[in-house]
């Protein structure tokens, strides 16, 4: 006797079904239930916050000397004095001494010598991202404090840090990212149109992989401008590095793309009339995502 079905049944049923999710909604749901990656993200994300304004974060010039307190170690910043009370964030100044054995110089703490830590106070001018500014996050009133300490030549390291961190990750990012674009259009233009056009691509790219890679650094880093700082000379030799070290991801992705140009529903998709921008938006360019993900990283 066959079962009886009510209608309300039917429609909860449907209710329930399960709602299709896109490509990009499904990297969403598996990254926020992965805690490392999101981890890795905050982490990543506060690396750049710091370092990108590194004129507002830095304490100090990366370039300032501090004479009298060469090679001193880091300072700590407490709220509880000496004596046991408590009180505002403050660092204790070094004194130097000179060690009458080793005649090297030496720090120790000076109990009444305090200096405060101040949010956001007034320093010298200086411009970032086109701006004249005078204040900074954060500095001490009472005299100079280093939190990671000085190094040989009296500059501090925490500056200098900060500073070199905003070169390391811009680097980082401009030079992966122009890889990125590169390899991935011309690998995606090779595999998907063949003929002529992919022969013409392949030639290409095995030049520049036949090309020895020690020495066609040496001869650009002897190209670059003596007057350049070395800020500069980083930057033009990472750009270039990525503009010629794109042909091995170009030459996988082409191989990619050759075997997804084959699959059923790209097919379907160019017989119902899908334009080529389209294929590649929705269907070649999600497939070559896990390897382009992988080889930059």
């Amino acid at each position: 006797m066959a079962e009886s079905v009510q209608i309300g049944e039917v429609g909860d049923a449907r209710d329930a079904a399960p709602v299709a999710m896109s490509h990009g909604a499904l990297i969403r749901h598996r990254f926020r239930r992965n805690w490392l990656a999101v981890a890795g993200l905050v982490v990543i994300v506060l690396l750049y916050a710091i370092c990108l304004p590194a004129e507002f974060t830095a304490p100090y010039e990366p370039s300032a000397r501090f004479m009298t307190a060469i090679n001193l170690p880091p300072q700590e910043v407490r709220v509880v004095r000496a004596d046991g009370q408590l009180d505002w964030p403050f660092a204790y100044q070094m004194k130097q001494t000179t060690n009458p054995r080793t005649f090297k110089r030496e720090y120790a703490f000076d109990p009444n010598g305090r200096a405060y830590l101040h949010l956001f106070p007034v320093a010298e001018s200086y411009s970032m991202f086109g701006q004249t500014l005078s204040h900074r996050l954060f500095g001490f009133e009472g005299g100079s404090v280093h939190l990671l300490g000085t190094d040989s030549q009296g500059r501090d390291v925490l500056s200098r840090v900060i500073h070199g961190g905003r070169v390391s990750l811009l680097v980082g990012l401009f030079g992966v990212a122009i890889s990125m674009i590169i390899g991935s259009v011309v690998g995606m233009i090779s595999g998907y149109f063949g003929g002529w056009v992919d022969n013409a691509i392949q030639r290409g790219i095995e030049v520049l992989l036949s090309f020895p890679t020690i020495p066609l650094w040496m001869a650009f880093s002897a190209a670059v401008p003596d007057t350049w700082s070395p800020v500069q000379v980083f930057f033009m030799m990472s750009l270039i590095i990525s503009f010629i070290g794109w042909a091995s991801l170009a030459r996988i992705v082409r191989g990619i793309t050759l075997s997804l140009k084959g699959e059923e529903y790209v097919t379907a998709a160019r017989v119902n009339g899908a334009g080529t921008w389209w294929v590649v938006r929705h269907h070649l360019l999600p497939g070559n995502y896990s390897y382009i993900i992988v080889a930059l990283t």
